[in-house]
């Protein structure tokens, strides 16, 4: 019997609470002993994070992805435009978020997904990414220079006193092009 196939597809309104759950799972197990545990387990949090990924998926300028492993919602992507100004938004895009199960780590569910972001943008004719990287999150960080992306320099506020690091990445022209 051979490994099951990650499914990447666009989401769909009945994948919200899979998502909040996905996100909310994994914000806990990288933030966990940083952030107090009452945060991290908030249910009126996970709510929040439910609305605003059904904001996001309804919103036109975004994309929400979703991976499927063995027929369950195993994480998910977000890509939209700059959080901050770009030097042109048309061809400057931002990854929001890429969260995989925790249960699921390692198991090339993040890797499919980060390949599925860059057809993304690649058909939406984006040649720069942008990627907002906590400073306490080495396992992150380490999957995004695994894939190319590089710090430019740029920070931002995040919780916990710790600051976002952007991270960039220069999208190769679409071969079906």
């Amino acid at each position: 019997m051979g490994v099951s196939p990650v499914r990447i597809r666009l989401a769909v309104l009945a994948d919200l609470d899979g998502i909040a759950s996905v996100h909310t799972q994994a914000r806990s197990a990288y933030y966990r002993g940083l952030i107090p545990e009452e945060d991290l387990a908030d249910p009126a949090a996970c709510q929040r994070r439910r609305e605003i990924h059904r904001q996001r998926m309804q919103d036109p300028a975004c994309t929400v992805l979703c991976a499927e492993l063995d027929h369950e919602l195993a994480g998910f992507a977000l890509l939209g435009p700059p959080h901050e100004p770009a030097p042109d938004p048309r061809i400057v895009g931002q990854l929001r978020q890429i969260h995989v199960h925790p249960s699921r780590w390692r198991q090339g569910i993040g890797s499919a997904l980060h390949r599925a972001c860059i057809h993304a943008w690649q058909a939406a004719s984006i040649t720069t990414g942008r990627v907002d990287v906590w400073a306490r999150n080495p396992r992150a960080q380490a999957f995004y220079a695994a894939q190319g992306w590089r710090p430019d320099g740029h920070r931002r506020p995040g919780p916990a006193d710790a600051d976002f690091l952007r991270l960039t990445l220069a999208i190769p022209p679409n071969p079906a092009t």
